[in-house]
């Protein structure tokens, strides 16, 4: 069973920088796969969205006579068409017949520019970092969704049966990520901790990342969260403060009584990724996305 959607990236050219630069594409929108047009197996049709990279005059005249012979099955497939802008390559003028040869097809269509001069292009993989980050978001909103309240319900339901998650916290030159216990109540993840290196990113940095997941027992049975939000210390005079503690169970007065102070984060959740293989046995795709500030 396929879990998430995946990316082939397809081009004809031989330079370094370019070829550099569309591996670091398929880092991102992984699962991915690339190849020179000229090495396409049979077994790749099978991948969901086709990324035709178009460098120069030849190489897109070659992935112009590929789609042509392709259709049969190309025509089922999402398209994405990335050309060089260098008006040289004549590759903006093989785009536009892709593009009207693929229209309903195809998903996006971006640019970049590419020259005989090595260290301009040097630039082409911070480029295609972009580009492949905007091709992350179409992919990730063109998907088969799940009832926003049956997803709630899931998310919800994972975070309460689970206690502990990996806090990740970043500022400048420095990240952390701490396992540490958690209670989750009306989109807060809430935290109780004496203190730490943690502290010192969310005072600079209070944008934070939180994942909880189940053990690896199989692909078919994946299930985890990676959370989004901004983390806030809460005040230990706050009435949210003796009320996270009394979630926890803990006497209010003893905690006082301790020679340290216990802090208390409160994470005010933004969003959910949330991959689950039982969503995707329902008819649905495995990764699906809940955003809490819409509430």
């Amino acid at each position: 069973m396929e879990i998430i959607s995946t990316v082939l990236y397809l081009y004809a050219d031989d330079r370094k920088e370019l070829c550099d630069a569309i591996n670091n594409a398929a880092l991102i929108t992984g699962p991915s796969r690339y190849c020179k047009i000229s090495l396409f197996q049979d077994k790749y049709k099978e991948f969901d969205y086709i990324c035709f990279v178009l460098s120069s005059s030849d190489s897109s005249k070659k992935a112009l006579n590929f789609i042509n012979d392709s259709m049969n099955w190309l025509k089922e497939k999402k398209i994405i068409c990335i050309y060089n802008s260098n008006k040289h390559s004549n590759a903006h003028s093989y785009a536009r017949k892709i593009k009207d040869r693929m229209k309903d097809s195809l998903k996006y269509e971006s640019s970049f520019y590419m020259g005989e001069n090595k260290r301009k292009n040097e630039k082409l993989k911070n480029i295609f970092i972009e580009i492949a980050a905007k091709i992350r978001d179409i992919m990730e909103l063109d998907i088969e969704e799940y009832p926003r309240e049956l997803l709630k319900e899931d998310i919800e339901g994972f975070l309460k049966e689970h206690n502990m998650c990996t806090l990740c916290t970043g500022s400048i030159d420095m990240v952390i990520g701490t396992p540490i216990e958690y209670m989750y109540e009306e989109g807060n993840i809430y935290i109780i901790t004496e203190g730490g290196r943690k502290f010192i990113n969310i005072l600079r940095n209070p944008k934070v990342s939180v994942a909880v997941y189940n053990k690896y027992s199989g692909f078919n049975k994946l299930k985890g969260l990676q959370l989004k939000g901004r983390a806030e210390i809460i005040s230990p005079e706050a009435e949210e403060y003796s009320r996270v503690l009394a979630l926890k169970k803990l006497n209010l007065e003893n905690i006082k009584s301790l020679n340290m102070i216990m802090n208390v984060i409160r994470i005010k959740l933004e969003r959910a990724d949330f991959l689950c293989s039982e969503i995707k046995s329902k008819g649905y795709d495995a990764k699906q996305i809940y955003k809490f500030i819409d509430e």
